[in-house]
């Protein structure tokens, strides 16, 4: 998991408590990769595409066979689970997790725990 540290980083990730105090928060991609290929033509007739394809093309290490592939981290499943304060989680922000690519029991995984962190089951 990275951790999302003010004033850079993720802020809808960050938990304010009622005393004021901003608790950092984290993003969590226990898959990587993307199929849809999102690009998309901006006011000014540019064409700009996906921040995450942008990232892990600057960050090759973490996707060798670039961003059109489907990664699976199983070693980052309990990652969550160690992080014991309150805090804002973003699941995949480097991937769809519900892709039509992804593996439902790789995706059932990954809601396993958010269940185990949260105490909730997931509802779509």
């Amino acid at each position: 998991m990275n951790r999302q540290k003010p004033p850079k980083g993720i802020e809808w990730t960050r938990i304010r408590r009622a005393d004021g105090v901003e608790l950092p928060g984290y993003t969590w991609n226990p898959t990587g990769g993307c199929f849809h290929g999102c690009t998309w033509k901006m006011p000014d007739g540019s064409i700009t595409e996906c921040y995450a394809k942008t990232i892990a093309e600057r960050f090759t290490s973490g996707y060798p066979h670039g961003f059109e592939h489907h990664y699976w981290r199983p070693h980052s499943l309990r990652a969550p689970l160690r992080v014991k304060d309150p805090a804002g989680i973003f699941v995949g922000s480097m991937a769809d997790l519900f892709g039509h690519w992804a593996p439902e029991e790789q995706i059932r995984q990954v809601l396993h725990v958010w269940k185990k962190r949260t105490g909730t089951p997931f509802r779509p």
